[in-house]
């Protein structure tokens, strides 16, 4: 009877833990590698078990901080497809796992893949390369760390509208079809079913399955994913628990290493380097990981693909094990050995790929040193902030010998708030805001941003800046700081003088005081301190180098992501949406009496509406009309009445006072059209020498043609990467780009220079992106190939038609 009474005791409380076991949050099962360890090599499984762990906690973060959903089985296959699990040079050298690319407003370090150098910023390699060399080559964003990299990668689809409809899926396969319709990557078609692939090749798919314990711990994240020690050295690890609950976990982390005779690590996080090579190290709490791979006594990296070691600088020598393309390993000496075919070769110390400590020779070409970055001139500050009267010395250090040789000098941007002598010695005057720049002869190299006491500045957004220029002054010349693009946060410095807003804004790598008109700002939903402006970086707005520039092996890490949107104005014509929303400016009549709607910005001009005080308009376009003899400015309205026949004209700008933005939705029923069909960002199969108006009669819309910052007559020809600005009325409501097949160098002929830059391309001296790659893929291929080589030659030579 009491074994009875036992037995029902004990499947009770069996069956009660099994109950505890499947509710939801109530524990986590182990991660399981087994699939990482049967199809990598050591170091991409390392790599990879580490960035787990750093994907979780981003996708963790994200959720909680805007409720939308970024799956780490996703990031951690699109890591692996992208940048080659950290064996591409991209990934190794720049730490970018996922291919970005870098434009000149990017503000971080860039990568250039044809020289493997990073670069301290985009306007380094400027000033070092010369512009001419960076506009030939393609630049990547650079990051100190994995994790920044996975990070930076994050944030571009919580805030880019365009891929709404990723982070807004409910699972990883309805996220991977997401990303193949938003046109991530390009246009390839394969993208889901490679990143598939990873996915659940890899065992990605359970990190999605990850909860929330017992304790309400989800996770443990590492202070660092991947350091560098020398042997003997010590290093201090932390791992921590999220999010921060009342149970303290630190106590039950248990740290493993699984190379201990490369490294050792205590039970407080300590490592110690040991033997040249590379170990893991993890911190564990019952499931929950984080892990950090340690590379001991390594100053160099195998590049490109994995290598025998020889005993001997020579190919027919014996091979002591081979090297994993992108692992760290120790190079013994600056010296070069000559193999007897005259092949130059290096001396290496590193673990082979079964473990094996080796020393031996690998081909120099396949072994790349670890560099510093590469900066021009630098100064300690960054931002500087003082109060009126108080004075700083500004020390500068010129790194680059190509900069040593050129006369350094300063200068400020406003002379009321500070002044700078060519010694560096700056002196607050007033309360404002300046910029201070360095000179390297006529190159400006440095700017600083100077904050002098406590100024009333106003934070905004830019929503739509198409053509939003910054100037030095207050007036239309050809001398513009550069553009301001959608989504750029701005610092407004004074109220309207005419129309123009005198603004600090970071454009194209560098800080500038200047002006801007015709504004369509927004109150920023989360003011920033210019200070943190690196942190709120835009990514492109309007690139049209969204292209993949090759179709490259597996896991080459040698693709190109396209980071931009699709427009700097609303919709989308190969979608057909029916409407279309514009963002304006909004402002409110301020009359005693009647305001005069106006055919023409003349005061002598006939008007077709009167507007009563306080009546809302939306302001479409901003003139000046100088030879006016009262009213310089005027803008051109639309009444903001609802009604189906809106007033529009022209007012004089002295009556009507800003008030914010207001949207504008027009019906618009885009014709895709089969003479000049619209593939995502292009408008393909445009002959060569087709007018304005003849595009617009194709496209069965009202257009313009931008080239540069001129607009093209209906009688000129379109080339190649001209911007076509689809019209309503007078309002521009999206743009696109413009292809034609076989003018890759945009210059409305297809001519032997063109052929030629394919077989650059091809041969890989020469890399074609964006538009000009779309040029010539006249195959229909994804890629540029020989074929397309041959059909752009025989259009020349007039055997062929490149448009059927």
């Amino acid at each position: 009877m009491r074994f009875r009474r036992f037995l029902c005791c004990f499947f009770v409380i069996a069956f009660l833990f099994g109950c505890l076991a499947i509710l939801p949050g109530a524990r986590a099962e182990e991660l399981d590698f087994s699939l990482l360890i049967s199809k990598l090599n050591k170091w991409q499984y390392y790599f990879s078990r580490t960035i787990m762990s750093v994907a979780l906690k981003d996708a963790y973060d994200a959720k909680v901080e805007t409720g939308k959903n970024i799956f780490p089985s996703i990031t951690c296959g699109q890591a692996c497809f992208e940048g080659g699990i950290c064996g591409a040079p991209i990934s190794v050298i720049g730490k970018n796992q996922f291919a970005v690319r870098a434009y000149s407003y990017w503000n971080g370090k860039v990568y250039d893949d044809d020289e493997l150098v990073v670069y301290n910023s985009y306007s380094d390699a400027v000033n070092i390369k010369g512009a001419d060399y960076v506009d030939s080559v393609a630049l990547w964003r650079a990051y100190d760390s994995w994790e920044e990299s996975i990070h930076d990668h994050t944030q571009m689809f919580l805030t880019k509208d365009q891929y709404a409809e990723v982070v807004s899926a409910t699972n990883y396969l309805e996220a991977a079809q997401a990303y193949e319709d938003a046109k991530y990557h390009g246009a390839q078609a394969t993208y889901k079913d490679n990143l598939l692939k990873r996915v659940e090749g890899y065992g990605f798919v359970q990190l999605d399955d990850v909860r929330e314990d017992e304790n309400g711990i989800f996770g443990l994240i590492m202070s660092e994913a991947n350091i560098s020690i020398g042997i003997g050295e010590e290093y201090q690890l932390n791992a921590y628990s999220y999010p921060k609950t009342r149970y303290d976990c630190s106590s039950e982390i248990v740290w493993t290493s699984l190379d201990p005779d490369i490294a050792s690590v205590d039970q407080n996080g300590e490592v110690t380097g040991l033997s040249n090579g590379y170990a893991l190290i993890t911190a564990n709490y019952g499931p929950k990981e984080a892990c950090c791979v340690v590379c001991v006594g390594c100053n160099a990296y195998v590049m490109y693909g994995s290598y025998a070691v020889y005993s001997e600088p020579d190919t027919d020598a014996d091979s002591l094990g081979k090297v994993s393309k992108g692992q760290p390993v120790h190079l013994d000496t600056d010296e070069r050995f000559l193999s007897p075919d005259g092949e130059e070769f290096v001396k290496i110390t590193a673990r082979s790929s079964k473990g094996k400590l080796i020393t031996g020779y690998v081909a120099a070409k396949r072994v790349h040193y670890t560099v510093p970055s590469r900066a021009s001139v630098t100064t300690p500050f960054g931002v500087i902030q003082l109060e009126p009267g108080e004075t700083e010395s500004i020390p500068l250090t010129v790194h680059a010998e190509e900069m040593k040789g050129l006369t350094l000098s300063w200068s400020v941007s406003n002379p009321d708030v500070a002044d700078i002598s060519q010694d560096g010695l700056l002196t607050a005057k007033e309360t404002g805001v300046a910029v201070l720049s360095v000179h390297a002869d006529d190159l400006c190299v440095l700017t600083i941003p100077v904050f002098v006491g406590d100024p009333e500045m106003k934070c905004l957004c830019t929503i739509r800046a198409n053509d939003l220029r910054i100037n030095p002054v207050s007036s239309k010349e050809n001398n513009e700081y550069g553009t301001i693009r959608v989504g750029d946060y701005v610092w407004v410095l004074s109220v309207p003088a005419k129309g123009w807003y005198r603004v600090l804004a970071y454009v194209d790598g560098k800080y500038r005081d200047g002006y801007v008109k015709n504004t369509y700002f927004t109150e920023a939903d989360n003011p920033v301190s210019p200070t943190d402006v690196y942190s709120f970086s835009p990514d492109p707005g309007t690139s049209s180098s969204g292209d993949p520039y090759s179709n490259p092996p597996e896991d080459s890490g040698q693709q190109s992501s396209d980071y931009s949107d699709e427009s700097s104005m609303a919709g989308n014509p190969s979608q057909n949406p029916g409407t279309v929303t514009v963002s304006f400016q909004a402002g409110e009549v301020v009359v005693d009496d009647w305001l005069n709607v106006r055919v023409s910005p003349s005061s002598d001009a006939e008007h077709v509406a009167r507007l009563a005080n306080k009546t809302p308009v939306m302001i479409l376009e901003t003139l000046e009309q100088p030879d006016e003899p009262v009213f310089k400015v005027w803008y051109y309205i639309r009444v903001a009445d609802g009604s189906d026949s809106p007033a529009e004209g022209y007012v004089a700008a002295d009556y009507v006072q800003f008030t914010g933005t207001t949207d504008l939705t027009l019906p618009d029923e885009p014709t895709n059209t089969d003479l000049f069909p619209i593939d995502g960002n292009y408008i393909t199969r445009i002959p060569v020498q087709t007018t304005v108006a003849q595009l617009s009669q194709g496209l069965e819309r009202t257009i313009a043609v931008v080239r540069g910052e001129s607009e093209l007559s209906e009688s000129e020809p379109v080339v190649t990467g001209d911007r076509v600005v689809f019209l309503i009325g007078r309002i521009r409501v999206y743009e696109r780009i413009a292809v034609v097949p076989g003018d890759i160098n945009g210059d409305g002929e297809v001519s032997v220079s063109d052929y030629l830059l394919i077989k650059r391309h091809v041969l890989g001296t020469h890399t074609l992106t964006g538009a000009a790659f779309r040029a010539g893929t006249t195959t229909g291929s994804d890629e540029l190939s020989a074929a397309d080589y041959i059909r752009v030659k025989r259009a020349v030579l007039g055997t062929l038609s490149l448009i059927a």
